[in-house]
C-alpha cells in the first residue's frame, strides 16, 4: 500500500513527533511504501512557549521524508494535498485546533483523488479549550473517512462531534532509541520522579500536595519543560515548605539523558487529571521502576495494581497521598521493582497498523 503520513517528525521534539516517526516505521516494517510529509515550520513561535526543535533524532525513521508544509504558507497546505491525493492511504496526525485550517486545506486539495483519509487524533479536543475548538475539529473529522483515537472516552467524544467512523486503537509503544533498558541502582532511594512536559492536566500540583501529606522523608524529582512558566509551581512548593524535598529540572530532557533521571528513584508518578494516550507507564517499566498513576485514559490498563504499580483517583490529593504511603510500606518498593518488565511493542503495533489500514475490521 502507498501511504502518506502527514505530521511532525524530527527535528521537532516530543511525543507527537516520536509517535509519527514510529508509526511510519511500523507501516514500513509491515511492507507498505511510506512517505512522511513533515512540517518545515509547524507553529508561530508565540503560540508555543517551549523549545520547538532538537538536534538529536530520537526516533530515526526508515521512510522517505519531505518538508513541504509551513504554517505561514497556506498555499503549501493545498499543494501537498494535491500531491498526495492518489495515494492508497493518507494518515494525518491531529494534535489541536491550531492546525485544523492547514489540514482542512490539505484534505480539500485531495478532492478528486483516490486516497482514503484517516485522522489520528492524539487529542480530540485540547485539554484547555476555547469555544471554537469543537466546531473546528468537527469540520476536520467530517472531511475524513476514519478517525483513530487512543482511548474509549476519546472515541466517545469524537463520536459526539462527527458521523465519521471512529475507531479506538490503544497507542502503541514508541520509546526513543536511547531509552535502553536500565534499572535504578540497588536499594530504596526514598525519591519519586515526575517526568515530561508540565501542564495543568498532568497534575503536578496534585502530586506536590500529596507529597506534603505523605511520609516526611520522601523526595521528588521533577524533570520537564514547564508550559506557561515555573512560577506557580515554585510558589506552591514554598507555601507547603517542600523546598528541601523537591528538585526541579525545568527543561526538555533529551532521550540520552533520560536513563540517568531514573537511576536514583523508586517509582515514576503520573498524577494526570486526564489523559488520552500516554507512554508514561511504559517509560517507567523500561527503566525498571513501578508506576503510581491515576485512573484516567488508559494509564490504569497498563498497570497491575499492587504488582508493578499502584493507582489513585485523578485530581484527588488524598487518594494519591494514600497510594504513596502504600507504596512505601516496608520492603515494598524493592519487591515491586522485581515485578516490573519492559513492554513488547510488536503486538500493540500489529493492532494499531490494522486500525490505520482498515485490515482489522
Amino acid at each position: 500500500m502507498r501511504i502518506s503520513v502527514v505530521g511532525p517528525i524530527h527535528p521537532f521534539k516530543g511525543g507527537i513527533a516520536q509517535h509519527t516517526a514510529a508509526m511510519a516505521n511500523a507501516l514500513t516494517e509491515r511492507g507498505h511504501q511510506v512517505r512522511v510529509e513533515n512540517w518545515n515550520r509547524q507553529y508561530p513561535r508565540l503560540l508555543y512557549p517551549g523549545q520547538l526543535t532538537i538536534d538529536d533524532d530520537e526516533v530515526p525513521i526508515a521512510a522517505e521524508t519531505v518538508r513541504r508544509l509551513s504554517w505561514n504558507r497556506p498555499d503549501s497546505w493545498f499543494r501537498v494535498g494535491r500531491a498526495i491525493r492518489n495515494q492508497d492511504l493518507v494518515v494525518v496526525a491531529h494534535v489541536g485546533p491550531i492546525q485544523v485550517p492547514a489540514y482542512r486545506s490539505l484534505l480539500a486539495g485531495m478532492h478528486g483523488g483516490s486516497a482514503r483519509r484517516v485522522i489520528v487524533a492524539h487529542n480530540v479536543l485540547p485539554h484547555e479549550r476555547s469555544r471554537t475548538d469543537a466546531a473546528l475539529v468537527r469540520g476536520l473529522f467530517g472531511a475524513a473517512g476514519r478517525v483513530i483515537t487512543h482511548s474509549e472516552p476519546q472515541a466517545e467524544l469524537a463520536r459526539s462531534l462527527t458521523p465519521t467512523d471512529v475507531v479506538m486503537a490503544p497507542i502503541a509503544p514508541f520509546l526513543p532509541r536511547d531509552f535502553s533498558r536500565t534499572c535504578p541502582t540497588p536499594g530504596e532511594h526514598r525519591r519519586l520522579l515526575f517526568f515530561g512536559l508540565v501542564r495543568r492536566y498532568k497534575g503536578l500540583d496534585v502530586l506536590i500536595r500529596a507529597l506534603a501529606d505523605g511520609p516526611p522523608d520522601i523526595r521528588l524529582k521533577v524533570a520537564g519543560e514547564f508550559w506557561g512558566g515555573i512560577g506557580s509551581t515554585k510558589n506552591l512548593i514554598a507555601e507547603l515548605g517542600l523546598g528541601e524535598r523537591i528538585e526541579l529540572i525545568p527543561r526538555y530532557a533529551a532521550a540520552s539523558e533520560v536513563p540517568g533521571l531514573f537511576s536514583d528513584v523508586d517509582a515514576l508518578v503520573a498524577p494526570y487529571r486526564e489523559a488520552t494516550g500516554s507512554q508514561a507507564v511504559w517509560t517507567g517499566f523500561q527503566f525498571g521502576v513501578p508506576v503510581i498513576a491515576t485512573e484516567t485514559g488508559r494509564l490504569a490498563a497498563d498497570i497491575t495494581p499492587g504488582v508493578d504499580g499502584l493507582l489513585a483517583q485523578p485530581n484527588d490529593v488524598g487518594s494519591l497521598s494514600a497510594a504513596i504511603n502504600d507504596f512505601y510500606l516496608p520492603g515494598r518498593p524493592e519487591l515491586m521493582r522485581t515485578k516490573v518488565h519492559p513492554v513488547d511493542p510488536a503486538p500493540y503495533w500489529d493492532e494499531y497498523v490494522a486500525a490505520l489500514t482498515g485490515t482489522g475490521r
